[in-house]
């Protein structure tokens, strides 16, 4: 490992060893399930008669290694992350003495199952996909959905209530962002009078004043760099800061500067729309007698 002592390398080698080692992976495979790394041990556990006694655990080595067959390209366990939670919180009420086992695990059988026929529905945007909630077929793994290794056929319907956490989000953007861009789009092609509010269509007239303007070319200039150093070391720390490496904390703690400028960006806000002279707030509370003092002079 690049940056450790020779001495801390070469214990971890032989920690990685002694995990590989026959005798602990066929220890760790009989007590917990997992499945060996090394075929010395599904020997070793196959010549003590291990797989006559649980041929269950034999299923989940098996089946990746077969050549051909339906059922032998692949397995997908949808909401395993959350198929485990739910087992663990019976677990942990079992042992709490909250419930008893087989409540526990009728518990766990129905939330499951709720959790697969979700995942289901999701992964019928490939070609075929099998769902099991009980009785598998030969070398299928129960309460597991196979899913074909085909090519998509069809496109999915997007789910709209996917978009239902984002709405309030997108109306900000929406409100402002979106509607005042589109609003300059609009006035760029007009010649407004600053004291009458009048308007007259110019076209693209504006537009070619700016552009041969010297002060545009320098304002379009220094906004292009800007853009372009900020990206790119904006890039750059996010490209260190997902990768081991010295001063990944110094390149986190640069990121998160991002988020400390929009406090004082949105005091300064305030103070503008609440100043006496200038804050379109206190006018507006002008409009019903309203003298709205803040301090803001």
């Amino acid at each position: 490992m690049s940056g450790k002592p020779t001495e801390e390398n070469r214990a971890t080698a032989e920690f990685f060893k002694f995990l590989s080692a026959t005798d602990v992976q066929k220890y760790w495979h009989q007590e917990i399930g997992k499945v060996p790394i090394a075929n010395s041990a599904y020997d070793a556990a196959k010549a003590d008669g291990y797989y006559d006694a649980t041929p269950q655990a034999e299923v989940g080595i098996q089946q990746p290694s077969l050549t051909s067959g339906e059922w032998s390209k692949g397995c997908r366990m949808g909401f395993h992350v959350q198929i485990r939670d739910v087992m663990n919180r019976a677990h942990g009420r079992i042992f709490a003495g909250e419930t008893d086992v087989e409540s526990a695990f009728a518990a766990i059988e129905a939330e499951g199952n709720n959790l697969l026929e979700r995942f289901a529905k999701t992964a019928n945007r490939t070609g075929r996909t099998e769902f099991h909630s009980g009785g598998a077929p030969a070398g299928a793994l129960p309460g597991v959905a196979i899913e074909q290794a085909h090519e998509h056929q069809g496109a999915v319907p997007f789910p709209l209530d996917a978009l239902l956490p984002l709405a309030p989000q997108m109306g900000i953007i929406a409100v402002f962002f979106l509607l005042p861009a589109a609003e300059a789009v609009r006035a760029s092609f007009y010649l407004e009078d600053p004291f009458f509010g009048n308007a007259t269509f110019v076209g693209p007239d504006n537009d070619g004043d700016a552009l041969t303007a010297s002060d545009y070319r320098r304002t379009a200039w220094f906004t292009v760099m800007v853009a372009l150093v900020s990206l790119g070391m904006g890039q750059m720390l996010a490209v260190s800061a997902d990768r081991v490496l010295r001063g990944r904390s110094a390149d986190k703690t640069l990121l998160m500067w991002v988020y400390a400028i929009a406090p004082p960006v949105a005091g300064l806000i305030g103070v503008m729309l609440f100043d006496r002279h200038i804050g379109s707030l206190v006018d507006f509370a002008a409009l019903f007698g309203w003298d709205l003092n803040i301090g803001v002079d």
